[in-house]
C-alpha cells in the first residue's frame, strides 16, 4: 500500500500540468451538465407552474338556466378527477361583470340575458394531452356549447421544455465524453513516459494492479478537485450570472443541504469520471499487457 500510494504521488508530480488540465476539463465539463440540468429543471418548473394555473373554463348554452346548469356541474362536472378548484358563473353574475365592465346595459337593448352559465375549472397535473381529453368529455355534458383553454401556450410551452431537456441529456453526454477522452489520454500519456519502469516492474513481478492502482488513484484526485470546482462554478452561474441573464430561470438554491447536495454530486461524478478513465486507460495500455 505504501509503495502504491508512493507511485501515485510520483506520477502526479510528473505531470502536474497535465493533472492540472484534466481536472479543468472535469471542471467545465460537470459544470455545463449541472447548469444546463438546472435550466431544464427550472423550465420544467414554468410548466408545472402555469399547468397548475391554467383553467379550462366550459360554457353552456345561453338558453341553459342557471340552476339547470349548476346541477350539471354538481352531477357531472365535479366528479372528474384531478380538479383542484371549480368555481360556477351563473347567467346573472355573467351578465353582472360584462355590464359593470362596459357599461353597457345589455338587458334594455335586447330585453334578455343572451350570456351563458359557465365553469372555471384548473387540474392538477394537466398535459396538453389530458387537457384535450377533458375538453372533449366536458363537451359531452349535454347542455355545455363550447370549452376553452389557451391550448397553444400549454403545447408551446411543453415543446420548449421537451427540447431544453433533451439539448441538456445531448450535450451532457458529449462533455462527459470528452472529459473522460480527456482523463483516458492523460493517464496513457503518463504510462507511455514510464514504459521502460513499468516494464522492469513487470520483470520483479509486480502485478498488474499493483501498476495501475496508482494511475487510478491520480485519475481519481483530478476528479475530485474538478468535481469539486465543478460545484463552485454551478454556483457562481446560480448566483451572479443567471439572475443577470435571466432572472426568471432563477432556481431555488439556499442552504447548506443545497450546497451539500451540488458539491457531493459534482464531486462523485468527478471521482467516477476520473478513476474510470484512469482504468480504461491503464488497463489497456500495451505498457501493462
Amino acid at each position: 500500500m505504501t509503495l502504491v500510494i508512493k507511485e501515485a504521488a510520483a506520477a502526479l508530480r510528473r505531470t502536474p500540468i497535465m493533472s492540472v488540465m484534466t481536472a479543468i476539463v472535469i471542471a467545465v465539463s460537470l459544470a455545463l451538465c449541472g447548469i444546463l440540468a438546472m435550466l431544464a429543471e427550472r423550465a420544467n418548473d414554468s410548466v408545472e407552474e402555469f399547468r397548475a394555473k391554467l383553467m379550462i373554463e366550459a360554457f353552456f348554452d345561453p338558453s341553459v338556466s342557471s340552476e339547470e346548469a349548476q346541477a350539471k356541474v354538481d352531477e357531472k362536472v365535479k366528479p372528474i378527477s384531478s380538479i383542484t378548484s371549480l368555481s360556477f358563473i351563473s347567467k346573472e353574475d355573467a351578465l353582472s361583470d360584462y355590464e359593470k365592465n362596459s357599461g353597457e346595459d345589455v338587458t334594455g337593448i335586447l330585453g334578455y340575458n343572451p350570456l351563458p352559465a359557465s365553469a372555471r375549472i384548473t387540474f392538477g397535473g394537466l398535459t396538453s394531452t389530458n387537457a384535450k381529453r377533458i375538453r372533449k368529455q366536458l363537451l359531452s355534458i349535454e347542455g355545455i356549447k363550447d370549452v376553452l383553454y389557451d391550448e397553444k401556450s400549454l403545447v408551446s410551452l411543453e415543446q420548449r421544455s421537451q427540447s431544453l431537456y433533451l439539448l441538456a441529456l445531448v450535450l451532457g453526454g458529449i462533455f462527459l465524453i470528452v472529459s473522460l477522452t480527456i482523463v483516458i489520454s492523460t493517464i496513457r500519456l503518463a504510462l507511455e513516459s514510464r514504459h521502460d519502469t513499468i516494464h522492469a516492474m513487470q520483470l520483479l513481478g509486480a502485478g498488474r494492479m499493483t501498476i495501475i492502482v496508482p494511475y487510478i488513484i491520480e485519475g481519481t484526485i483530478a476528479g475530485l478537485i474538478g468535481g469539486l470546482f465543478a460545484g463552485g462554478l454551478i454556483l457562481l452561474f446560480h448566483f451572479f450570472v443567471l439572475p443577470a441573464i435571466a432572472a426568471d430561470l432563477a432556481t431555488n438554491i439556499s442552504g447548506t443541504r443545497d450546497y451539500i447536495l451540488i458539491f457531493g454530486a459534482t464531486a462523485l461524478a468527478g471521482i467516477i469520471i476520473g478513476m474510470k478513465g484512469s482504468l480504461i486507460a491503464s488497463w489497456r495500455s500495451t505498457g501493462i499487457v
